[in-house]
């Protein structure tokens, strides 16, 4: 999802910051 949606941002999503994989998800789905 993240590949074709690309990765949200904490303005759209308030919370992504909680999940558990966050810092996983940020360094795999990096902004290009």
């Amino acid at each position: 999802i993240f590949n074709v949606m690309g990765f949200p941002m904490e303005k759209d999503w308030e919370d992504i910051k909680k999940m558990p994989e966050h810092p996983t998800l940020l360094k795999d789905f990096k902004r290009s």
